[in-house]
């Protein structure tokens, strides 16, 4: 048998099998740590010990000879060498790899290693970029509560066309249906709200309401359908917002301000520019009923550090 990267001692013993080497790798870990950073360490440790076949001598994890065995393929030696790293060196000696994230990630997950969970999630929520893809998929796989809104939206508001195959088997079929289904209702949103304008609501101090009319369906034709239905990726999915905010701004000439002030607060009551937000408030509310509800009862619940302004 060959020896793992890390010998401290003869405390306790674990066996993890190489497949690739056709082998197994012992590793000699303190008992003290990992029955301090792990719930499934600590429910090992408290079972009664085993023996051998005459009774008299502890087996499993005493010795070289006696190992406890780790199950595969939920750990391989990679992965295992990965989370000792992380277990016994601090962050300045953690290799700068996604992999190495990802298998601390993985068995934290698998031996309830709640600190090993917190550190990933931290590490990833403070980079710059983090691909939306990846962290639905994450969220998904490993419990990961604080991920699945945040994630489902930023899938949304990504362009159709920059999804290839890899990233709906990434997402899973079921949300990818749901993101494209949301992302079509929005686009025809979008072209009705941009070819039918809404209609001008008279202020009763209004002089001129013929010419308002023909005003305002001028002006919308002309100026705001190209807000619309711009193609610029970086405005997002939801742009309702966005066009309130600039009839709110936009002196539209031959339009009273009355009138113009009128019809703003009609579309409010009649909730015109959140009708895009709805419809991604309900693909993930769809989204997370279709994968059990993730919720706090289901899964462990890791809250990110805050944000520096």
């Amino acid at each position: 048998m060959s020896s793992g990267i890390f010998q401290m001692g003869p405390l306790f013993c674990w066996s993890v099998w190489d497949s690739e080497n056709d082998t197994e790798i012992l590793y000699q870990l303190h008992i003290s740590i990992l029955r301090s950073r792990s719930t499934v360490f600590n429910d090992i440790f408290s079972l009664p010990p085993t023996t051998d076949r005459s009774g008299s001598t502890p087996v499993d994890g005493t010795d070289d000879e006696h190992p406890f065995e780790l199950p595969h393929p939920n750990v391989t030696p990679s992965k295992f060498d990965h989370l000792v790293t992380y277990l016994y060196c601090g962050p300045s000696d953690y290799p700068e790899s996604d992999q190495f994230l990802f298998d601390v990630l993985d068995l934290s997950s698998y031996l309830l290693i709640n600190d090993g969970v917190k550190h990933v999630v931290n590490t990833l929520d403070n980079r710059h970029r983090f691909d939306p893809v990846l962290r639905f998929k994450l969220a998904r796989t490993y419990n990961i509560v604080a991920w699945i809104e945040p994630a489902i939206r930023q899938l949304l508001e990504c362009e159709s066309i920059a999804f290839g195959l890899d990233d709906m088997h990434a997402i899973g079929a079921t949300a990818f249906y749901h993101i494209m289904s949301a992302k079509a209702k929005i686009e025809r949103l979008k072209i009705g709200m941009a070819f039918r304008s809404p209609p001008l609501v008279h202020d009763p101090s209004c002089q001129l309401p013929i010419s308002c009319d023909n005003a305002w369906e001028h002006e919308w034709w002309n100026g705001l359908t190209k807000h619309i239905l711009h193609p610029d990726p970086g405005r997002g999915t939801v742009i309702g917002p966005i066009i309130r905010t600039q009839l709110t701004i936009t002196d539209i000439p031959g339009v009273c301000d009355g009138c113009k002030h009128a019809t703003i607060q009609s579309m409010d009551e009649r909730g015109v520019f959140k009708k895009d937000q709805q419809i991604l408030d309900e693909t993930i509310e769809e989204i997370k009923r279709s994968h059990g509800g993730f919720t706090p009862s289901h899964f462990r619940c890791v809250t990110p550090p805050p944000k520096d302004d």
